[in-house]
């Protein structure tokens, strides 16, 4: 036998055993057409280092025993529960997770989908990176791919999806806001063409319409890259710098906070103590959320 289990094959298998190649296959598919005596033999064999290629056997069975979790962003902590849920899920059944990271990229999107074809998945669930992801979806549907969308829709593809609640949630979060007594509130979202962020973008201004406030679209970023960066660096609509968002959560680096925070606090033997910076930036982001 080679030293590099990895390196063994069925025909070492067989050669040890003084018997034939599909003998040891049939024992490796735990087939009724071996005696019991001869199957135990095999299996002391198989133990001393054969791995049996799960991709061999599925191209000969056409089952992998493999499913994907296609999302657009691996590090966002709502896919990363979603990923390690189906991985819990799948291998109840015996199954493994394949997991691709789109990072909300068409065209890493188009790859991933024709190697996991090419690797003869049994289904995938999938978080599609927009509307645009439509001829990728496509062409599962072509090869026969079962697959279930996540989070998001795509106009025009009727499947299976599990979704949340993207408009009420929104409504929620902006009510939220409006009950600490916040005014103008901003919002950072994705482009419309995520069915995530036109419903968000719903609720948003559900709520804002509902409490007669009025609907500022240039503090809705999104359909501009730089603006949401721009929002959450100086607090300020994209197009009114004029004041600060109520809405919007302000951070500042870590250590930077420390450093003041530890400049305005009041020295010994001093008067009365000054209000630290700490202080107020913790009231701040009890009237803030992030969408």
């Amino acid at each position: 036998m080679r030293a590099n289990s990895a390196d063994v094959t069925i025909k070492d298998v067989a050669s040890l055993a003084g018997v034939s190649p599909m003998t040891v296959s049939r024992v490796i598919n735990e087939s009724d057409r071996v005696s019991r005596r001869r199957s135990a033999v095999l299996r002391g064999d198989l133990e001393l280092g054969y791995i049996p290629s799960r991709l061999a056997r599925g191209l000969s069975g056409r089952r992998t025993g493999t499913l994907a979790v296609i999302v657009p962003d691996v590090a966002n902590p709502f896919f990363t529960m979603i990923v390690r849920a189906a991985e819990e899920v799948a291998r109840r059944s015996a199954y493994r997770v394949i997991l691709c990271d789109t990072r909300a990229d068409l065209a890493v999107e188009r790859d991933v989908i024709e190697e996991l074809i090419a690797h003869r998945v049994e289904g995938i669930a999938i978080a599609p990176v927009s509307d645009r992801s439509k001829p990728h979806l496509a062409r599962l549907t072509r090869f026969g791919v079962p697959f279930v969308l996540i989070d998001r829709t795509v106009a025009g593809v009727d499947c299976d999806a599990v979704l949340g609640d993207s408009v009420g949630g929104a409504q929620r979060l902006v009510e939220h806001l409006i009950g600490l007594g916040h005014r103008r509130i901003g919002m950072i979202v994705e482009k419309d063409e995520v069915s995530t962020a036109r419903e968000r973008r719903q609720g948003y201004e559900s709520a804002l319409k509902a409490a007669g406030l009025p609907s500022r679209p240039g503090a809705r970023s999104g359909d501009d890259p730089g603006s949401g960066r721009r929002l959450r660096r100086d607090g300020s609509s994209p197009l009114d710098r004029g004041s600060p968002l109520g809405g919007v959560r302000r951070q500042q680096p870590r250590r930077a906070r420390r450093d003041r925070s530890r400049a305005e606090r009041r020295p010994r033997g001093s008067g009365r103590r000054r209000p630290g910076l700490l202080r107020r930036h913790r009231a701040t982001r009890r009237g803030s959320i992030r969408f």
